[in-house]
């Protein structure tokens, strides 16, 4: 710790605007608090709604870029290229048919 500076517990009681009882841990948000705990929270089913939404949009395709699309989940880029016989062109071309749809059913965090 710096010096002067003393750490306070979230359970210290604080002064309110409308006099009523609250602590420090009690006022301030929570992603103010992750930010002083140097800590995130992240709900774990937020991972499977991201997994199913993904899979949904994939199934969603038309079936020439579900091909590409799935191939590239566990491929490179060259590989797929080569399997499917595109041109560097038309692949990148799917590639951004592929972000835009994915993006159509919500999944962004890829």
């Amino acid at each position: 710790m710096e010096d002067g500076v003393q750490m306070q517990s979230f359970e210290t009681p604080v002064d309110t605007v409308d006099e009523t009882f609250a602590t420090l841990g009690g006022e301030i948000c929570d992603e103010d608090q992750n930010r002083r705990n140097q800590s995130t929270y992240t709900d774990p089913f937020d991972a499977i709604d991201e997994a199913d939404a993904l899979e949904v949009a994939i199934q969603k395709m038309p079936a020439e870029l579900r091909q590409v699309c799935e191939h590239l989940r566990c491929h490179s880029m060259s590989s797929t290229m080569e399997k499917f016989g595109l041109p560097r062109r038309r692949f990148n071309a799917m590639r951004v048919e592929i972000a835009e749809h994915l993006k159509k059913y919500g999944v962004t965090n890829l």
